[in-house]
């Protein structure tokens, strides 16, 4: 059952490239629990590889445009 009041859009981030797989095992889990719950994805994902968990959202490239993607104000999950 798809559910199209519930737009969501995939982020992912790893800190450092060492992380084998990580960033497609990321987006594996996101789009199997957005399937599961019969969410609609955003076709574009944003994502931050190789970046430090502490530097700020808006400070990382993919977390600002994800910031700014956000204020269309149709994603109901992240």
């Amino acid at each position: 059952m798809m559910n199209n009041n519930e737009l969501a859009i995939l982020y992912r981030r790893v800190s450092t490239d060492h992380q084998d797989n990580s960033m497609e095992l990321q987006e594996h889990l996101n789009a199997e629990y957005c399937q599961r719950l019969g969410l609609p994805v955003l076709a574009q994902a944003y994502e931050d590889p190789d970046v430090s968990g502490s530097i700020w959202f808006n400070e990382r490239t993919g977390g600002n445009a994800l910031l700014v993607r956000l204020q269309f104000g149709d994603i109901k999950h992240l």
